[in-house]
């Protein structure tokens, strides 16, 4: 992305969490008052719901729609329960939620959720520590027994979820980690950052966009090792779950690092799910508002949302369209 186009992000950025902050002390008005569910403070998917809580209150005053932090799975069963909430989640999760697999497994079926807007983003995995750490490959962790003080958002979060899968999948667990003498602190991404710039944390586990705006802060501030994945994880990964794979990152695409990197990326559509039950005019305005001002929308992740158009951002693949998003898609010719 180039400087001016991130300045200008910026920029809009800060105006967007101003407003979700005025919004959320804003006194009681008339009109719908909604809860907006995103993901970890400072990540994409709070990005996403503050871009979106800010477009629709300035086109439709009426529709307030106040941010709390959550993640991909927390949100899922939390819009289920609530008539007048929507917010982020994945492709992936919602499989899991109507099939009642993974994380969601035990449970019944999430059924009565609906879609507004399918993202098509692709996440990067991104594996980061210390230059004076002792590690070549994720898989060293366990074969040198390092005591590590590692950083990961929120449980019930997708980047939480995945993470922890790889893990797995590389034969190491929480309690491993707690073994060795190393400790592994839920936070989001802001203060991950602040724990590594401040020596705090040895590494973290990452997720973002191939720019993502808290890992730019990170190796603008401290020599960062992007350190290589243990592939035969990431190999089972793909095999079980589908919609990812390896992609490599071009050298200096972060400051520090000289060389093209080959990370795992994920294909994840985030959707914006909302109740059932939320009003047919409700929803429509919500997605009205977004796709009308789909370029300022764009500002939230230029780079991962450059394809979104009118003919992709009604497939949601799981959940149905929500009533009030299908009238929309219906009006403007995208759905036949």
């Amino acid at each position: 992305m180039a400087t001016h186009t991130r300045h200008r992000t910026t920029a809009w950025w800060a105006m967007a969490g101003l407003a979700v902050l005025l919004l959320a002390g804003a006194p009681s008005a008339e009109g719908a008052k909604l809860n907006g569910l995103a993901g970890p403070t400072g990540g994409l998917y709070y990005q996403y719901m503050a871009g979106l809580s800010k477009i629709v209150h300035d086109v439709y005053p009426d529709l307030e729609i106040n941010l709390s932090p959550g993640g991909a799975v927390a949100n899922i069963v939390r819009i289920s329960r609530d008539a007048t909430a929507l917010g982020t989640t994945t492709l992936l999760q919602s499989v899991q939620a109507m099939r009642a697999t993974d994380d969601f497994e035990g449970k019944p079926p999430v059924t009565n959720l609906r879609v507004l807007l399918s993202l098509p983003d692709p996440s990067y995995f991104y594996p980061l520590f210390r230059p004076e750490v002792p590690i070549t490959n994720l898989e060293d962790i366990k074969t040198k027994k390092l005591k590590l003080r590692l950083g990961m958002v929120p449980r019930g979060s997708i980047s939480e979820w995945g993470w922890r899968k790889l893990l797995e999948f590389s034969g190491i667990s929480p309690k491993d980690i707690e073994s060795f003498g190393g400790k592994i602190s839920f936070t989001n991404f802001s203060d991950m950052v602040n724990l590594m710039k401040d020596g705090h944390l040895d590494g973290m586990l990452g997720v973002g966009t191939a720019k993502a705006g808290w890992l730019v802060d990170l190796t603008n501030s401290r020599q960062i090792h992007f350190v290589p994945f243990h592939e035969p994880a990431v190999e089972r990964f793909v095999k079980e779950y589908g919609g990812s794979g390896w992609s490599e990152l071009p050298a200096n695409n972060f400051k520090g690092q000289e060389k093209p990197y080959k990370l795992f990326r994920t294909y994840p559509t985030t959707l914006i799910v909302t109740n059932e039950s939320l009003p047919e005019e409700t929803g429509y305005k919500i997605v009205k508002a977004v796709m009308d001002n789909l370029e300022k929308f764009k500002l939230t992740n230029a780079e991962g949302l450059k394809d979104l158009s009118l003919a992709n951002a009604w497939k949601a693949g799981t959940f149905q369209l929500h009533k009030g998003a299908a009238r929309y898609f219906t009006e403007k010719g995208a759905m036949k």
